[in-house]
């Protein structure tokens, strides 16, 4: 990791007085915690891609790089974020507000960070850029946008920031950069970059659900790390699974009176569209191919679209994508023929089980 060291050596060379950490308890690595790494959606969802995705590229060194960090374990991340003493090394620490103004150390790095207040809570979290993170959103919108992280910024709100230190707990490599410094004869395609943009993401989310692990966390809105799963939108309120899903079927079959129809059609009249949507318009055409694993038989159905395929298990759309983002958990269908499945937009791993194709 020739980039991660190198920004660290910059930040110990740069530090003063001011940056002096505190002795806090909350900060030893506890050896007995459970370790939700393994089970972490977004994680495990990352990971599949790039293992599926790295098996598209010709670039060697592409997908050796990118199987060492998926190679990493719990481990391998103790010994890089926990000294001999079983304390953690953070990068920075600073009391709020005025450590704010000195995240410029920071500007375009990725790392994680940990906000702990006086009361003994705390926020965990990660960021490509820790200072835009930071100092850009977490600063401004405490007040503004309250609903975005409605438990901390609550508590922010009810304390204010003097009741809090801002700790740096990792920097982590920006994975194209590093690349292009340890490969430097390598030329990289476009989906190179994309592999490597994916890998940025799953390595932030790995190493910041690692610290939530461990630290104090009643602030963040999730047990995991990046869970999108939880993304409460401008509501700021977290809806069940249960009424997602009657949310999605109240749709079916939905009627739209005259007046509705005319509002669409007239907004779709003299639409202009530009090529590159006109291809992927008629790319998309046949739809996406998805798959479903009926536990009930058991056997892998592949369905050449989605559309299919919701008919099949009888849930929306909406329900099959939500689900699709979570392919490992099992789901519980009324369709004919089916009781408990899997579904995904990417191939199952099952080579035991049959598979059979849906034809249009």
């Amino acid at each position: 990791m020739t980039f991660l060291l190198e920004q660290t050596a910059k930040l110990s060379i740069s530090q003063d007085s001011v940056f002096v950490l505190d002795a806090l308890s909350v900060l030893f690595y506890k050896e007995n915690n459970v370790s939700k790494i393994n089970i972490n959606p977004k994680l495990n969802k990352n990971k599949r891609q790039l293992i599926e995705e790295s098996k598209k590229t010709e670039t060697v060194e592409v997908i050796n790089y990118i199987q060492n960090i998926l190679n990493l374990t719990l481990d391998d991340l103790r010994k890089i974020y926990v000294n001999s003493e079983n304390e953690f090394t953070p990068v920075w620490c600073e009391s709020l507000p005025e450590g704010f103004d000195n995240l410029n150390y920071f500007k375009g790095i990725p790392g994680v960070y940990f906000y702990y207040s006086d009361s003994g809570k705390g926020y965990i979290g990660s960021s490509s850029d820790l200072r835009r993170r930071n100092f850009g959103e977490h600063k401004n919108n405490a007040r503004k946008v309250t609903k975005k992280h409605p438990k901390f910024y609550s508590h922010v709100n009810k304390y204010t920031w003097k009741a809090y230190k801002l700790y740096i707990m990792a920097i982590l490599p920006n994975h194209i950069i590093n690349f292009n410094i340890e490969h430097k004869e390598v030329i990289l395609t476009p989906f190179d970059l994309k592999l490597l943009k994916l890998l940025n993401l799953y390595h932030l989310t790995l190493v910041e659900q690692f610290f939530m692990d461990q630290l104090p966390n009643d602030l963040n809105i999730s047990e995991f790390a990046n869970a999108a799963i939880n993304n409460t939108g401008s509501t700021g309120i977290i809806r069940s699974e249960d009424f997602k899903n009657n949310l999605s079927l109240s749709f079916l079959g939905r009627k739209y009176n005259n007046a509705t129809r005319e509002l669409h059609s007239n907004f779709k009249k003299n639409m202009v569209v530009s090529e590159a949507t006109r291809l992927n318009m008629s790319n998309s055409s046949g739809g996406i191919i998805c798959y479903v694993l009926n536990l009930s038989v058991p056997q892998i159905e592949v369905f050449p679209n989605i559309s299919m395929a919701t008919n099949a298990l009888g849930i929306s759309l909406r329900t099959f994508k939500r689900w699709a983002a979570f392919p490992d958990v099992i789901r519980t269908v009324k369709g004919a023929g089916y009781n408990q499945v899997k579904v995904s937009l990417i191939p199952f791993n099952n080579a035991d089980v049959k598979t059979i194709t849906h034809s249009k």
